[in-house]
């Protein structure tokens, strides 16, 4: 008897200390974003453990938001543990209020069977940030132009944001209405990597070909960022009649293979021959678009410093380096070309304002030969040595890096990369302006002659003579 009393005590012994037991509850390290853009949602998730879990609990788990700066989407969540583990809770969060703040949020969580873990407060800090404001200028280097001639749609976009505002990044900018007949010469789309706030900004162009149709035309760009900036900008072109004469500042007609007198290049160091005649305009850019794909001089951007009448600008992709040169090329060379402008005398400063070639190297090429584009140079020949000119890098699509060179003389070039190595820069335009388009196998006449007043030796003598007797009376 007293054996079975002892028993049935142990029992319920046990059913109590099982009825009293509670879970143990651990919360784990929050994670979110700790940059955000205002108004912009996001996630904090975090994990909670519970352990002695003896029966089905259910756990009450809050965020607190610490900032004032945010707003939480049904703060409180619930979990159900039917055994030991650990769950993820999640919150949806929308920032509010720029700034940054410490220890963001606290987390606490309780269970049914009276388990309580001790409260979890971030430490990560949460910035806020104002969003970009991107805003876009358009601008064209002619309004009306002849069938067939060639228009430079230019832009200009900028972050005008306040400078504590975040960066517009993964800009992408892509000519999206191109009315019928008319055709894009450069590439239509651009991704532009980030714009920091504060009036930070960046420019590009189109070049393009007119329809053949006289008529007004509508061309629309449109740029979006990742931010979710959207805006769209246009131009207004008008294709006159064939009769009208007017040629705008890039049109003309002309095509590749021949003429342009010759340059007195190895015939057959020439892999191809591309020209073009185009009226040049005082204080305005004439366009020479070069469209054979092999040819990775995209265009040649001369401003005239007078109105000539049609100019033949030439390019000569080479072999190799251009027999007109006496010294091998810097660098790691990509291609080597001759650029001619005009007949011998032309390509003066006195004619010329500023050229400015455009050209490409394939990114294939870049990443074969682990090579960065930021060392890539546009070297010319300027009778003597090889100099370096003004070259940076434009844009890029997935085939292609596109470069500005500025020039005041045209000669053999080479595209290079160069690293390490010394190379003299461009002469200034005034020291340019002495240079001429011909090639290097026909010089121009050096000789001058120097003035003198007639009789001015003898007068010299008479003096010389005058002054010995004098020396000798003495």
């Amino acid at each position: 008897m007293i054996r079975k009393i002892i028993y049935s005590s142990m029992i319920l012994l046990v059913l109590i200390a099982a009825a009293d037991a509670t879970s143990s509850l651990t919360i784990g390290t929050p994670a979110y974003s700790s940059s955000v853009l205002k108004d912009e949602s996001f996630t904090v998730e975090v994990p909670v453990e519970a352990a002695s879990v003896s029966s089905p609990i259910t756990v009450t788990i809050t965020l607190t938001d610490n900032t004032n700066g945010v707003t939480i989407t049904s703060a409180i969540q619930t979990k159900t543990y039917s055994s030991a583990g650990t769950q993820n809770v999640q919150w949806s969060v929308k920032a509010n209020n720029p700034g940054t703040y410490s220890n963001p949020f606290t987390i606490t969580a309780a269970a049914n069977d009276g388990g309580q873990a001790s409260p979890k407060t971030s430490s990560t800090s949460l910035s806020i940030k104002d969003r970009p404001v991107l805003t876009a200028n358009v601008s064209q280097n002619a309004t009306s132009v002849s069938p067939d001639g060639y228009v430079k749609l230019e832009f200009t976009i900028a972050n005008v944001a306040l400078p504590e505002a975040a960066s517009a990044t993964n800009i992408n900018a892509s000519l999206t209405t191109i009315p019928e007949g008319w055709t894009v010469i450069t590439p239509a789309n651009y991704t532009i990597g980030s714009l920091s706030a504060g009036g930070s900004q960046t420019s590009g162009y189109f070049i393009v070909k007119a329809s053949v149709t006289a008529a007004n035309y509508n061309l629309n760009m449109t740029i979006t960022s990742a931010q979710g900036d959207s805006l769209s900008k246009g131009w207004t072109v008008t294709v006159a009649s064939s009769s009208s004469g007017n040629g705008g500042g890039g049109s003309g007609g002309g095509g590749g293979g021949g003429g342009g007198g010759p340059s007195g290049e190895n015939y057959s160091n020439i892999l191809l021959r591309e020209n073009y005649d185009l009226h040049i305009f005082k204080d305005e850019v004439t366009s020479y678009v070069f469209k054979n794909s092999s040819n990775p001089i995209k265009y040649v951007n001369i401003t005239g410093n007078i109105n000539a009448g049609d100019i033949n600008t030439m390019v000569e992709v080479l072999k190799t380096p251009s027999s007109l040169v006496k010294e091998p090329v810097p660098g790691i060379v990509y291609r080597n070309v001759n650029i001619w402008v005009g007949t011998t005398g032309f390509a003066l400063a006195n004619n010329i304002r500023e050229a400015v070639i455009v050209f490409t190297v394939e990114n294939s090429w870049l990443a074969n030969n682990n090579q960065a584009s930021g060392d890539v140079r546009m070297v010319r020949w300027d009778k003597t040595q090889w100099i370096q000119l003004e070259t940076r890098e434009k844009s890029r699509n997935s085939d292609y890096t596109y470069f500005e060179a500025k020039t005041y003389s045209f000669s053999p070039f080479a595209i290079t990369v160069i690293k390490g190595e010394i190379v003299p820069t461009a002469a200034s335009p005034v020291e340019a302006s002495t240079k001429t388009a011909m090639p290097e196998g026909t010089e121009a006449s050096s000789t001058s002659t120097t003035r003198k007043t007639p009789g001015f030796e003898v007068v010299l003598a008479a003096a010389a003579g005058i002054l010995a007797i004098w020396k000798l009376k003495k």
